[in-house]
């Protein structure tokens, strides 16, 4: 099914990372020049015992798959997208579901942007979690759900949770300019799986509850929210 996937992506010439024909490649990651700048992407996912027996997914030298997330993998990933590009994208699969940000995902972020990351984008945990900047780089540490196709478990963490992020962000010159989030709502308990973006009179809320662990700073435009960066 991987290869399949990856065979009609690749005939339709569309550009794509995270899963590959090997570990060899994936530790090359995916440079895409536009305006003459190399944006680099490069994806990593979680450490589970059952992705390496149940769920085979973690990529090898003669095996498709995906990057195990390690330290190995991450430095060397990361150092080798950093040489031949000029902004590095990181993706992480990452977390707990429905849950608040974990220890290892705050360690791992960091290790990302010791290691020369420019922006980490984390899913997994199917909820919105709140954005970091370490070292003046922005770690959105879950964007949540876009669409999905179950009803999902959103039972489980409190309201202000229940969102995807829409992010959107500026390079110019090689460096992360601007940087906005719009709540849209995913609990397909209330859209129907029809995604909707939330009313802007609820962002206070969301925005309080969410980054209450961090000192972040932002503001409202429009129907975004743009997080400031130095």
């Amino acid at each position: 099914g991987l290869l399949d996937t990856m065979k009609y992506i690749n005939e339709k010439q569309l550009i794509h990372f995270g899963a590959d024909i090997n570990k060899e490649r994936l530790l090359s990651g995916t440079i895409v020049e536009i305006k003459n700048v190399k944006i680099g992407f490069i994806g990593f996912m979680i450490n589970e015992s059952s992705y390496e027996t149940d769920f085979p997914f973690y990529a090898d030298s003669n095996k498709s798959g995906v990057l195990q997330l390690n330290e190995e993998n991450v430095l060397t990933g990361i150092g080798n997208v950093k040489r031949n590009s000029d902004f590095v994208i990181v993706s992480f699969h990452w977390g707990n579901t429905y849950s608040k940000i974990t220890d290892s995902q705050l360690k791992w972020g960091k290790v990302a942007v010791d290691a020369g990351a420019n922006l980490i984008l984390g899913h997994h945990p199917h909820v919105i979690q709140a954005v970091e900047i370490y070292n003046n780089v922005p770690i959105i540490y879950s964007l949540g759900n876009f669409t999905f196709g179950s009803l999902g478990r959103f039972n489980k963490i409190e309201e202000h949770f229940h969102y995807g992020w829409i992010a959107e962000f500026r390079i110019i010159n090689a460096q992360l300019k601007k940087l906005y989030l719009t709540p849209l709502k995913t609990d397909n308990r209330v859209v129907r799986y029809q995604p909707e973006i939330e009313d802007k009179e609820n962002y206070p809320g969301i925005m309080e509850t969410v980054f209450a662990d961090f000192d972040i700073q932002y503001k409202f435009i429009n129907n975004k929210i743009e997080i400031l960066i130095k």
